[in-house]
């Protein structure tokens, strides 16, 4: 989505990069349903859940995926490495992945907005200075965690990027506090989004019905999934998820209730995809 139709030191250990403990966890009352999660592959699962408040319009329904960073990757991909613009189930095709979701939003020439690059490649973002959420994968180093979302606030954080290979900034939704890091407005939009757990799994989520940015925050804060913190991506149509691999079937976009066939009508500059294996990248 543009992102005008918003308007609204040294070793790192696993413990550090999850510190805190969010506000408002929710345990008693939950903002998502219990996930019964159906095994896609070796660390990758899908459930679907509901919301139990937040949604402003349509189904309360949110697709999601788990994954165990040490088991599978996470990868970013551009559309400069190719030939031609794509929508999602044109990326799904190229790439044969299991899973493929929007990577977030991008300007009126198709640049991504933020830090993109896959093992050191630089896929064509710009630095946001105002946003301050990166999903960081592929240390460099021995000791860190394989998956991170760091907080440029913070200086060591900001330090620790530069030992991942791996990186894509979005805006934070929570952070290590709890602390929700955007504003309250009453702009809607389906939602996608990219959380950690404290166990250091990555959590993919695209909701099929409408939330504001601050709402989408709360929901995972007070989800009740142990999460740490939270990204988001992007909205409206551009916020596309398929899931595809041991007899799971979804695409978000079918359960759009506005009657647009968006998979067809959008496409997709850049997105984030699935391997499920831990082998080196793959290259265009």
């Amino acid at each position: 989505m543009f992102p005008h139709v918003f308007r609204h030191p040294g070793f790192f250990s696993l413990s550090l990069l999850m510190a805190g403990t969010p506000a408002l966890a929710g345990d008693a009352d939950p903002s998502l349903t219990l996930p019964r999660w159906k095994e896609l592959a070796g660390g990758v699962a899908f459930a679907r859940v509901e919301a139990t408040r937040y949604c402003r319009l349509g189904s309360v329904g949110i697709a999601v995926v788990r994954l165990d960073p040490t088991r599978c990757r996470l990868e970013p991909y551009h559309e400069l490495e190719f030939s031609d613009q794509a929508t999602i189930l044109d990326w799904e095709a190229r790439l044969k992945a299991p899973v493929v979701l929007n990577a977030g939003l991008y300007d009126t020439n198709r640049r991504h907005l933020g830090t993109l690059r896959r093992q050191g490649r630089d896929l064509g973002g710009s630095r946001h200075v105002s946003w301050k959420g990166v999903l960081a994968l592929d240390p460099r180093e021995a000791g860190l965690p394989p998956a991170a979302l760091l907080d440029l606030s913070s200086p060591e954080d900001i330090a620790l990027e530069t030992k991942y290979a791996t990186a894509v900034q979005s805006m934070m939704l929570f952070d290590r506090k709890g602390d929700i890091r955007v504003r309250r407005t009453d702009r809607i939009a389906r939602r996608s989004a990219v959380a950690l757990d404290r166990q250091g799994r990555i959590l993919l989520l695209v909701t099929e019905g409408a939330y504001t940015l601050w709402d989408t925050g709360a929901l995972l804060r007070e989800s009740g999934w142990d999460l740490v913190q939270a990204l988001a991506l992007d909205g409206g149509n551009e916020a596309s998820l398929i899931v595809e691999s041991n007899g799971v079937r979804y695409r978000s976009f079918e359960n759009d209730r506005s009657g647009s066939d968006v998979a067809t009508l959008v496409t997709l500059p850049a997105i984030l995809a699935v391997r499920l294996s831990n082998a080196p990248a793959r290259r265009p």
